[in-house]
């Protein structure tokens, strides 16, 4: 075997061995990546318009969603294939509107295990109710 392909093959395998490290192993350790974000409406009454705007690090926005769920209804988007990879981490922020009523940007990282789960109306533990609530779920 000539010298040149020798030190192409060496490349080639230490290239797979590298994506199988920092791609693909994760997934086997930890699990199927969560979704982006799930949106759920605990109102047992009334129905609410939800607007999601994701922005990058860049201030473009990445993702819009507009939603009408119906009390009791939850739904969940999935991330898109190029936001699993991990050289997309960045400071994301979402811009969450209810209703025609505006929240304060929540800024985070997003990575396959990493999901934002935003809840209408939902009780604390006093019983105090929160019109809308903002959740960091981790694995």
């Amino acid at each position: 075997m000539r010298v040149g392909t020798k030190i192409f093959l060496g490349i080639g395998a230490v290239l797979v061995i590298a994506i199988g490290f920092f791609v693909i192993f994760p997934y086997l350790l930890v699990g199927p990546p969560l979704p982006l974000l799930s949106i759920e409406n605990k109102d047992i009454n009334n129905e609410h318009e939800v607007v999601v705007e994701i922005f990058n690090s860049n201030n473009q926005s990445i993702f819009k969603k507009t939603v009408l769920l119906s009390p009791n209804e939850e739904i969940s988007y999935p991330k898109p294939l190029w936001l699993k990879l991990p050289w997309t981490r960045g400071e994301y922020t979402f811009k969450i509107t209810m209703d025609d009523t505006y929240r304060l940007p929540f800024m985070t990282e997003i990575y396959p295990w990493v999901e934002i789960h935003i809840i209408l109306y939902s009780k604390d533990r006093k019983g105090q109710i929160s019109p809308l609530t903002i959740v960091h779920v981790m694995v």
